[in-house]
C-alpha cells in the first residue's frame, strides 16, 4: 500500500514540476507594454533614472563609449 502511494506522489510531483517549468516557459516569453526584445551584440535602448537625491536624472545615452554596469533588484 504504501508502495502504490508513493508512485502517485511521485507521479504527481512530476506532474506539478512540468507545470511549474510550462508557467514559467510562458511567463519569460510574455514581453510587457513597452519592452524590448534585445539581440546579442545590440546596443542596449536608451533609459533614464532620477538620482537617489531626485534632483538629477541620468541616461544611459550620457555614458557612451563607457563600461556601465546595471543592478537590477527588487525589495518585494
Amino acid at each position: 500500500m504504501i508502495s502504490g502511494l508513493r508512485i502517485k506522489v511521485r507521479g504527481v510531483m512530476r506532474a506539478l514540476k512540468l507545470l511549474l517549468l510550462g508557467a514559467v516557459l510562458i511567463v519569460m516569453n510574455v514581453s510587457p507594454g513597452k519592452a524590448q526584445r534585445i539581440k546579442v551584440g545590440e546596443p542596449a535602448p536608451d533609459f533614464t533614472v532620477p538620482s537617489l537625491d531626485g534632483k538629477n536624472t541620468y541616461r544611459l545615452s550620457d555614458f557612451r563609449g563607457h563600461r556601465v554596469l546595471v543592478f537590477n533588484w527588487a525589495s518585494w
